[in-house]
């Protein structure tokens, strides 16, 4: 666990400790709250989930469980780096945690997985590997590089609710995340390779804030009065003023 930060004074990086702490928990706690938000969409339940109706459509379980997780990779990515100071032996550990277990996921869904439900829909096993249209072949050979290029096999699973709404039809739907995680991977990679990622990433940890407030601005377009895009530009310039007068405000008293 976090040592107690009520009796113990330091940077978050001074008292936290690598090998006795709750991430693990949290991201299990995150990964719940993703499966019970995909579960209302993906079982076709008529009603919304509680957080949808909490925040009067604003946001669901599942986007802040997702934002949840790019807070906690982004502690755990800076501090791989920071312990290795070395660009290529990063980019190599970042490799190995990542492309083995997405590879095995690939391999398990176009060998095991689909073939089932190929049997399940038509009957037939022996025509799944001759499938000309979102081939499984092509399934692992254009998804190898983590950006997923194809989602379906042969359009299996076209008879779901889910499916029937006209959602996009996917065997893994989470793997949307990784590209834009590789991505923050050789962000942090170059500027810590450049020597500028302490800087950028002290700028950052005091601005980051600001995009909760993007964020639920853009989310709660739907529910803002017409016209909704003139409500959403008045909210965001309200936003900036009371950030700045807030920032004014702290860089005075830190200079008086």
């Amino acid at each position: 666990m976090l040592k107690s930060l009520s009796l113990q004074r330091g940077t978050f990086g001074e008292l936290f400790d690598p090998k006795d702490n709750a991430l693990t928990l949290s991201r299990f706690l995150l990964a719940i709250a993703v499966v019970a938000s995909h579960s209302f969409p993906l079982g076709h339940i008529s009603f919304s989930e509680p957080l949808v109706h909490l925040s009067r459509g604003q946001i669901d379980a599942g986007a802040l469980a997702v934002d949840g997780f790019f807070i906690l990779s982004g502690i755990l990515i800076t501090r791989s780096y920071e312990s290795t100071k070395n660009f290529l032996s990063f980019a190599w550990r970042r490799a190995l945690r990542i492309l083995p277990a997405f590879w095995a996921s690939l391999a398990l869904v176009a060998l095991v997985f689909a073939p089932l439900a190929w049997v399940h829909e038509h009957h037939t096993f022996a025509s799944y590997w001759s499938i000309t249209q979102d081939s499984p072949w092509h399934y692992l050979s254009s998804n190898a590089l983590i950006n997923i290029n194809q989602w379906n096999i042969g359009h299996l699973l076209s008879g779901t609710p889910f499916a029937k709404s006209g959602a996009v039809t996917a065997w893994n739907g989470s793997l949307w995340t990784l590209i834009y995680e590789v991505k923050c991977y050789v962000i942090v990679g170059v500027l810590g390779f450049l020597g500028l990622f302490l800087l950028f990433a002290k700028a950052y940890s005091r601005g980051a804030g600001t995009y909760t407030g993007i964020e639920a601005v853009s989310n709660g377009i739907q529910v803002m009065r017409e016209p909704r895009v003139h409500t959403a530009k008045k909210t965001m310039v309200y936003l900036a003023t009371s950030l700045a007068i807030t920032a004014a405000g702290i860089l005075l008293c830190y200079l008086l």
